[in-house]
């Protein structure tokens, strides 16, 4: 994350950006809605969510803008916790306390460290911040490479009081 300051607590990852992963995490986004893949990926998320230390208050999905929300169909990082909520269920999710307010470049370009700091900066949005005050939450994403789109995220909620921010992720970039 160079020089900028991390406002993540903890990162919950359990699988690498390698195949067969990478491959099924880039049909499931970008080939269309596949049910197969739906499931077989939240079971992975969910054994990552698992994993995490104490007591989380809430679970939020890293929002997409309203145009890639649009262009896509859906959101996969709130897809992945429809698992979660068929098997478990008993951290709420909210998915609508966050909103992306910017329509940034997509972080997965060839945007160096800094570049991806600066493209989310501003990005996020808390619409209701009395329900996060004091809270632990989880920040629920795919893919990990830099970190600055969920470190952003955890900034802004802690900006608003959240007591702590961690991130479960599916998928971890090696550098």
């Amino acid at each position: 994350m160079n020089n900028h300051k991390l406002y993540l607590d903890n990162i919950y990852c359990k699988y690498e950006y390698a195949f067969p992963l990478n491959k099924m995490l880039h049909t499931f986004k970008y080939k269309g809605f596949q049910r197969r893949l739906t499931w077989s990926l939240g079971y992975l998320f969910y054994s990552i969510l698992k994993q995490v230390k104490g007591q989380p208050d809430m679970l939020i999905p890293i929002p997409l803008h309203k145009n890639r929300q649009k262009q896509r169909g859906f959101n996969q990082a709130r897809t992945f916790l429809n698992y979660y909520c068929a098997v478990d269920g008993k951290i709420p999710i909210y998915n609508h306390l966050v909103s992306r307010i910017l329509d940034t470049e997509k972080q997965a370009l060839a945007l160096n460290s800094h570049e991806r700091i600066l493209n989310i900066s501003g990005a996020f949005m808390v619409k209701y911040p009395h329900y996060i005050k004091n809270k632990h939450i989880i920040i629920v994403d795919d893919v990990i490479t830099t970190g600055a789109t969920a470190n952003e995220l955890a900034k802004v909620l802690k900006l608003h009081g959240a007591s702590q921010v961690d991130l479960c992720v599916l998928l971890c970039v090696k550098k």
